[in-house]
């Protein structure tokens, strides 16, 4: 997708980037991307006012030497004949890569997860929810492999936006298997507003199991129709219909449960941004993914320039 050609690694420069640099070279070969810029963000010491003086500073080096150093770094590990560059920063983190991506009109920024670090964690979820770019989120286990993936699809826009991706990287490069699911509202999460008769517990049941089989039915047409619309033939593509039938049940939770049984190299999810106002910036459903455990790397689109405003004004504080 021409808007995810210009990418954006932050770097931690500590002996945690490796495997974050070998999953962006193997995928900068699937999608060669026309711009990749890696930053190294300095944060400054936070020291009580006025005893500066008593703890010399920690940094270890000067900008340029840091930027000496991400580039043997990135050398040593990043076979790729695009033109890269290299920059070292001065500030916060967070604030640092959202300016970045903003001024650099990034597409698209690799973010690394390690399951040990909480700091990793939570520097990914703020800079996921809050960047105008799309976010592709590698956990430090995942292999540099990409042959099988999952979408989750609800029909809107956004599922269009992943679907087309996808389909791309099936032309592209080595993904062969695309696992499409749809979870809807089953016939019992919708039991307290249907009618029923008093002592008509058994037709109660049955009326359930029809209208449940028919939602079934109607959704798997639905999906098979949705992934025709990509590929008349959609031999690649397995369609996975799943029902909620409970209030208790969630959709992330159905989505994780089919990643677990899978093991697909790679989530692609469509950043809605619906939801309440604390998942405004990602979407409720990617926002639950991404608080939990990653076990697989998630790719999170937005629409270009989605954010952009808000972005602004994050900045401007």
């Amino acid at each position: 997708m021409d808007n995810m050609k210009r990418w954006l690694i932050p770097l931690k420069l500590d002996g945690s980037d490796e495997g974050l640099l070998a999953y962006a070279d193997y995928m900068a070969k699937q999608m060669c991307p026309d711009y990749i810029g890696f930053v190294h963000v300095s944060e400054p010491d936070l020291l009580p006012i006025g005893l500066g003086q008593y703890f010399p500073t920690s940094s270890r080096s000067t900008g340029a030497s840091l930027t000496t150093e991400m580039q043997a770094t990135v050398a040593q590990r990043f076979d790729s004949a695009i033109e890269l560059n290299f920059k070292t920063i001065n500030g916060r983190n967070v604030h640092s890569v959202l300016q970045e991506t903003r001024s650099q009109k990034i597409g698209l920024t690799f973010l690394a997860w390690h399951q040990e670090s909480s700091s990793s964690q939570t520097l990914a979820r703020k800079i996921a929810r809050k960047t105008s770019s799309s976010v592709w989120i590698v956990p430090s286990t995942a292999q540099a492999s990409l042959k099988s993936a999952i979408v989750p699809v609800d029909f809107s826009i956004y599922s269009h936006r992943t679907l087309r991706l996808a389909m791309d990287l099936v032309k592209r490069g080595e993904l062969r298997t695309v696992y499409c699911q749809h979870v809807f509202l089953g016939a019992n999460y919708y039991q307290d507003k249907l009618v029923y008769t008093v002592d008509e517990a058994n037709e109660k049941a049955r009326r359930v199991r029809k209208i449940e089989a028919d939602l079934q039915r109607y959704f798997e047409n639905e999906l098979s129709d949705y992934i025709a619309t990509y590929d008349p033939t959609a031999r690649h593509c397995l369609q996975q219909v799943d029902s909620l039938d409970h209030r208790s049940e969630s959709v992330h939770q159905r989505i994780l449960d089919l990643t677990d049984a899978l093991e697909p190299d790679l989530l692609i999810m469509g950043s809605r941004g619906l939801t309440d106002a604390k998942s405004v910036m990602l979407g409720g459903v990617a926002e639950n993914m991404i608080r939990g455990s990653i076990k697989v790397p998630i790719l999170c689109l937005k629409r270009p320039l989605e954010n952009r405003d808000l972005l602004d004004n994050l900045l401007s504080w």
